[in-house]
């Protein structure tokens, strides 16, 4: 009589004879099924989160980046064309138009935008999952 081994993940041996057994060839289909399930939605989720890193580092080069130089650029430009003769100097008021401009980038970063790509984040997690779910059952038909 054969000895059956349990099921196990990391390997699975069929024991000796175990092909004219049908129960442990049932156990071991459904264990292949799985692992090939698995095996196809951890590569959908893997390609749908690499799409959505690729989108989210976009977004963040535009929002932390692009923007708040152009809105400095665009304060020292302004500086430049309507700077008339005063007390201060050229410099002094170039160095108080980038501090106002960090100022204002680094509360509206903190206040207004980090906190709606978090929001968007979580949501569009979940709606990876239901992609996920979605191209395996369109993939497994």
């Amino acid at each position: 009589m054969a000895h059956f081994r349990p099921l196990q993940v990391a390997q699975f041996h069929p024991p000796r004879y175990a092909h004219f057994n049908p129960l442990w060839v049932a156990q071991y289909s459904r264990f292949l099924q799985s692992k090939t399930e698995e095996a196809l939605k951890n590569r959908i989720r893997r390609e749908e989160i690499r799409s959505y890193d690729r989108k989210v580092l976009f977004s963040r080069i535009i929002w932390f980046l692009i923007i708040p130089l152009a809105v400095t650029s665009l304060a020292l430009l302004a500086v430049y064309i309507l700077q008339q003769e005063t007390s201060q100097s050229a410099f002094e008021n170039y160095i108080i138009t980038i501090a106002v401009s960090v100022l204002l980038w680094i509360l509206t970063s903190f206040g207004v935008t980090k906190p709606r790509l978090a929001k968007l984040n979580e949501t569009r997690k979940a709606q990876i999952e239901i992609q996920v779910e979605e191209r395996f059952s369109k993939e497994i038909v």
